[in-house]
């Protein structure tokens, strides 16, 4: 059970196809960005942030884009561009899998007889 608020309700509303799609994409763009991504050429610390260490909450107890552009820019400077837009990646693709799992729940829950 997930403690905090969830406000991703637009991603129950996608198809699967979709939602696989999207996840694709993002795996696509996150694994370029963090080749670009140095501690030289941004705001705050990638090895902290890789060791999991430079956003010890990860997405927080409000999930929603907005909560995460806020913390995307606090620590990474942009949630544009950099270390976060890294972070706004990493929090989509946690939010998509999280929806993803609970339709598979949701399925198993009603396969059973």
């Amino acid at each position: 059970m997930q403690i905090g608020l969830n406000l991703r309700g637009d991603l129950a509303k996608i198809e699967d196809q979709e939602l696989e799609a999207r996840l694709a994409q993002l795996f696509d763009e996150r694994e370029a960005l963090s080749a670009t991504v140095t501690n030289l050429t941004t705001v705050g610390n990638k090895w902290l942030y890789d060791k999991g260490l430079g956003m010890p909450f990860g997405r927080g107890p409000i999930r929603a884009r907005l909560a995460y552009q806020i913390a995307a820019t606090l620590y990474g400077g942009s949630h544009q561009s950099g270390l976060g837009r890294l972070h706004m990646i990493d929090c989509e693709v946690k939010d998509l899998l999280d929806e993803a799992k609970r339709r598979l729940r949701n399925r198993a829950a009603t396969d059973v007889p």
